[in-house]
């Protein structure tokens, strides 16, 4: 009786150093990025655009572009909008046309 309160004081220790609990279940830092976070410096780096939202509703299609909302005709950072879809938008510098899609974030709405 006694050897069993010993091991079970033993494992109460290890999960509250967090060295027990931690090799039991994987848990997500919070400080961390969400993912695709890395795919956003790259994109920005090849493009100066980032896409963060896009908005689409039946009377008008909006992008939220490096902090500035776009419809399609306007200008944001060099590159004229061309369209605006679901996913991405269609952008074109100097003749040449590009998508940049939109970051996706942890938390989505599901569609009907």
């Amino acid at each position: 009786m006694k050897s069993l309160n010993y091991i079970g004081l033993l494992l109460l220790s290890l999960l509250m150093t967090g060295d027990g609990f931690s090799a039991v279940v994987k848990l997500r830092d919070p400080t961390e990025p969400p993912m695709g976070a890395n795919l956003k410096s790259k994109v920005k780096a090849q493009t100066g655009v980032t896409v963060t939202s896009i908005i689409i509703s039946p009377r008008r299609r909006i992008a939220l572009i490096n902090g500035k909302y776009v419809k399609a005709g306007d200008l944001v950072a060099g590159n004229k909008v061309i369209t605006i879809r679901r996913d991405y938008v269609l952008l074109s510098q100097s003749g040449k046309k590009f998508k940049v899609y939109v970051i996706k974030n942890e938390v989505q709405k599901k569609r009907r």
